[in-house]
């Protein structure tokens, strides 16, 4: 998901209700179990829904081939922000919404001490190569996910 989240020193928050509830729509970041491999929990944006129409580049350095594909019943496209380096429905199709683990409201950058009190509220928490420095007493910048990264 680079470059909406770099590789080090960011947290993500992320709440499960939306998912459950169906309140996820395109342009949300979710976190969702790999299909390819379900020990592993990754973080794209959905796309489109189901009944949805999709047209995409087969391969992003060839601008000559591109598909369309139809979002079937119950399942949702999702794709990477980094169109080049990004492994998602481009490559593995639609995904069941049921593998949708939760939806992304906050990032959190700069931290040090609060992923302890995230993780005591129940929170889930993603970081992405964080290296957490526990001497620091900076306060964390709370960036609201979709706000500019810059």
């Amino acid at each position: 998901m680079i470059p909406t989240f770099s590789l080090t020193g960011e947290l993500i928050l992320a709440e499960r209700i939306s998912t459950r509830f169906g309140k996820v729509g395109s342009g949300d970041v979710v976190l969702v179990r790999s299909p390819e491999n379900p020990r592993k929990i990754v973080t794209k944006r959905v796309v489109a829904m189901e009944g949805h129409r999709v047209t995409f580049l087969v391969d992003p350095k060839n601008l000559d081939r591109s598909q369309t594909v139809v979002v079937p019943k119950g399942h949702v496209w999702i794709q990477g922000d980094n169109i080049y380096a990004s492994h998602d429905s481009r490559h593995f199709g639609a995904v069941p919404y049921g593998l949708l683990h939760g939806k992304v409201f906050f990032k959190v950058s700069y931290f040090s001490s609060l992923v302890s009190l995230l993780w005591l509220l129940g929170l889930d928490v993603v970081a992405s190569g964080c290296g957490i420095n526990r001497n620091s007493y900076r306060l964390p910048c709370l960036i609201p996910v979709g706000a500019s990264m810059k």
